[in-house]
């Protein structure tokens, strides 16, 4: 009696490969990108889908250098992509740190993003004159809105939520780019001033 092809995960369609997929946790998903070039893009695009705090610690990192520094092409897959809460006391943030332009390279290559959640501060002593250059995703959205693409092309397409929670000192003049993006539906700004000059 002959094979039923179909009595094999082989022999299933995509889209009930992924509904399994979609129940498994990250390691087996990370396995499983290894088995074949099918189970790759199925699973990979469950496992990057989300970047995020919602991980356990140092999986985001992980996942954010895998994305950001060896392959920038798994950025297709990310759907949600947020900073951690808690960027005010992680040295790594910083201006000096690598973990803000890590993030930007990130955003930079997920060109299928939906939901974005941004945590920054104004670092002590930084000169608002330098604010774009020192918080380097906000020019990837300026680079957005005038059609300009630098390193790899992201016109934000999809992005229709962004909340950005700026622990004080950024101004909304620092990220008004983000009011020209093509599909952006909810824009949640928190802590933010708007610095005037004073009048003598």
């Amino acid at each position: 009696m002959p094979k039923n092809p179909n009595a094999r995960l082989d022999g299933l369609p995509d889209e009930l490969i992924a509904n399994i997929f979609c129940n498994l946790p990250d390691d087996p998903l990370a396995q499983l990108c290894l088995v074949s070039k099918r189970y790759h893009d199925i699973a990979a695009a469950r496992l990057y889908e989300r970047i995020d705090d919602s991980r356990p610690p140092g999986r985001e990192y992980n996942m954010m250098k895998a994305v950001g520094i060896h392959n920038p092409s798994l950025g297709r897959y990310i759907k949600t992509l947020s900073t951690g809460k808690d960027n005010k006391n992680n040295p790594t943030w910083g201006r000096r740190g690598g973990m803000r332009r890590l993030f930007t390279r990130v955003l930079r290559s997920a060109v299928n993003l939906t939901t974005l959640n941004i945590f920054d501060h104004l670092d002590v002593g930084e000169d608002r004159r330098y604010i774009a250059r020192n918080h380097g995703w906000i020019p990837v959205f300026d680079d957005a809105v005038r059609g300009q693409t630098i390193e790899s092309s992201q016109p934000f397409q999809y992005l229709s939520t962004i909340a950005i929670f700026a622990e004080g000192g950024l101004g909304i003049e620092d990220v008004s780019s983000i009011f020209g993006l093509p599909a952006i539906k909810t824009i949640e700004l928190r802590g933010f001033v708007e610095p005037a000059p004073m009048k003598a």
